[in-house]
């Protein structure tokens, strides 16, 4: 049901922030590794931009280590098509799934709380370093 302004309530359970995160997307079923660009993340999912097609719902996300150099398992849950601004990149929605307290969901907690921050401070970060 939409509210007062008529904007729909959103079916996700945590935010999504936008970031540029280079990753490595690992299909499960066929072994390979595809470099890719997350361009939101957060604690329920991302939406990565890639030149492949995928194949099949299982992938496994590497992160590099300058975001932590970790493995997370996620789910793809949807094919939203191309991208707008360039058409050869596939955009794909995708479930990540941790194990509650694992080393690996601290990361990525400590990786999405990094781009919060920088989403939410970003034009104050550059002001005061210019007020130096």
């Amino acid at each position: 049901m939409a509210d007062s302004k008529g904007n729909s309530p959103s079916r996700r359970l945590h935010a999504r922030f936008p970031c540029r995160i280079p990753v490595r997307i690992v299909q499960i079923n066929h072994k390979n590794k595809l470099d890719a660009v997350l361009l939101n993340v957060g604690m329920g999912g991302a939406l990565a931009a890639i030149e492949a097609q995928l194949e099949g719902d299982s992938v496994m996300l590497e992160f590099p280590k300058e975001h932590g150099g970790f493995y997370a398992e996620a789910v793809v849950t949807r094919h939203s098509g191309r991208d707008a601004k360039n058409p050869k990149l596939h955009l794909y929605g995708l479930t990540i799934r941790m194990h509650a307290g694992s080393p690996a969901e601290n990361r990525f907690r400590a990786l999405v709380d990094r781009v919060r921050t920088a989403v939410n401070t970003g034009p104050q970060v550059r002001r005061d370093y210019w007020s130096i």
